[in-house]
């Protein structure tokens, strides 16, 4: 018990290290002075737009998970399933791997009982919904990259291969790369399910695999799918709207405004068109898979770079910038999360 609790710490310090380091990275590349000129010339009315997005996709959340949670206990409220999204959403942003737990635990709490006594909604079940919570969201998002990447592939394949491997990375590298890392795939895949017998760990991993798609089938079968289908569809483009009110925070400012260093990045926004701005949601959304705190600096590496690519320009001009613009996209939703955690938090403590 006890080695398992020093290697879940040292897991979590390393998280943390990783986040603070990316971070440092990044923000040593911008200067408190460009930070107060953003600051004076953003439209902030885009922003706190964004941020109402961002409460709005909590809620629908809570309506999507409700629809799983009810056949375990159809007591169970829209407002217990979008407080537990808040209060998790906040301790995800320091304990990161925690929030599906505190999540399920109040849900689990304000549970009804039986008629032997028990709680109808049993945490391992209801930890079974959020998992099949995830990898919808997974799949959404693998789906809308690859269908973006497939029909926008001259532009951003040529993209990708430039950023990834310089002016000389190609169409044919990319798809060499994608093609090597799905036939991994596909061979793990492979390897697990032939020694699910012979070896434990390969049993876990094909055990987890099969309640994944157990879940999958369950939501195809759940009634009224099609409201969980639409719930979906309406989180991401909502998140599509979030990332696109950012932009338009900062696009079109005056440039005489502006440092000469920071002029050229905000004018080159007034190429960025609605599928640039899906392809950072969608980066956005990748790195959030990392399993760092709160996607502190990960998020803004990524986000940063795939803005300089869209817009053209090189990272080394463009990074101070693109860490600003990242910053305002995920320091707002993170402002968000906490005002929504915190008050949720406050509703329950005084309700006890």
């Amino acid at each position: 018990m006890m080695k398992a609790d020093v290697s879940k710490i040292l897991r979590y310090l390393v998280s943390v290290a990783v986040a603070v380091l990316m971070l440092w990275i990044c923000f040593s590349q911008v200067s408190w002075a460009q930070v107060r000129e953003i600051v004076a010339v953003c439209r902030w009315e885009w922003v706190l737009l964004s941020m109402g997005l961002g409460a709005v996709v909590f809620w629908l959340r809570a309506l999507r998970w409700r629809m799983m949670l009810l056949p375990l206990d159809g007591t169970t409220s829209r407002v217990t399933c979008f407080i537990a999204i808040n209060i998790g959403y906040l301790v995800g942003n320091v304990l990161s791997r925690l929030s599906e737990l505190v999540r399920c635990g109040y849900v689990v709490r304000h549970s009804a009982r039986g008629e032997d006594g028990r709680r109808r909604a049993s945490f391992d079940r209801v930890l079974g919904t959020v998992v099949v919570d995830r990898v919808w969201d997974a799949l959404t998002l693998f789906l809308l990259l690859g269908v973006m990447l497939a029909l926008l592939w001259k532009r951003y394949g040529r993209m990708l291969g430039e950023t990834l491997f310089g002016e000389t990375g190609s169409s044919l590298v990319v798809w060499a790369l994608l093609l090597g890392l799905f036939a991994l795939a596909v061979l793990a895949c492979w390897l697990v399910w032939r020694y699910r017998d012979r070896s434990r760990l390969c049993g876990k991993l094909w055990g987890f695999v099969a309640g994944m798609l157990e879940g999958f089938k369950a939501c195809l079968r759940m009634k009224g799918a099609w409201k969980f289908f639409a719930l979906t569809a309406a989180i991401w483009a909502l998140y599509w709207g979030m990332i696109s009110c950012i932009v338009l925070a900062l696009r079109g400012i005056d440039a005489a405004a502006l440092s000469p260093s920071l002029a050229p990045s905000v004018a080159a926004l007034d190429g960025i068109g609605p599928m640039d701005t899906l392809l950072l949601m969608l980066v956005g959304s990748l790195v959030a898979i990392i399993p760092v705190p709160g996607a502190f600096g990960t998020y803004h590496a990524a986000v940063a770079l795939t803005l300089s690519a869209v817009c053209g320009l090189p990272y080394a001009d463009f990074a101070a910038f693109g860490i600003l613009f990242a910053t305002l996209s995920h320091e707002s939703q993170l402002l968000t999360q906490v005002l929504f955690g915190t008050g949720s938090f406050l509703h329950e403590s005084f309700r006890r």
